[in-house]
């Protein structure tokens, strides 16, 4: 029995998108949290969970300055999660098409 390889995923899937939008929304809660709470943090978590905080070392004096710092610390967490809410989004449509694809 000759299986046929599962059809390339379209990458204007709105699907992706969706997984992106959702992991990117997830990354700016866990900044929103984590600056809250960073006090009571370790810096190990800080971190992990929130890689664009180490530009926040930089001091910022002016409010500008700090604007500036937190929008990028903030993009670059929204692209992360984004990016790995995507890859898990593909992995699921994969696996369902491969299983979909298994039981005909």
């Amino acid at each position: 029995m000759i299986v046929d390889a599962p059809p390339a995923s379209d990458p204007k899937d709105p699907h992706l998108l969706r997984w992106f939008l959702g992991g990117g929304a997830l990354g700016l809660f866990a900044v929103i949290v984590i600056a809250i709470e960073i006090d009571r943090m370790p810096d190990s978590a800080v971190m992990l969970l929130w890689p664009g905080a180490i530009v926040q070392v930089i001091d910022p004096v002016s409010i500008a300055d700090k604007a500036m710092v937190f929008a990028f610390s903030c993009g670059g967490n929204f692209l992360i999660y984004g990016v790995a809410g995507m890859a898990v989004g593909y992995l699921v449509s994969l696996a369902g098409t491969l299983i979909g694809h298994l039981s005909k």
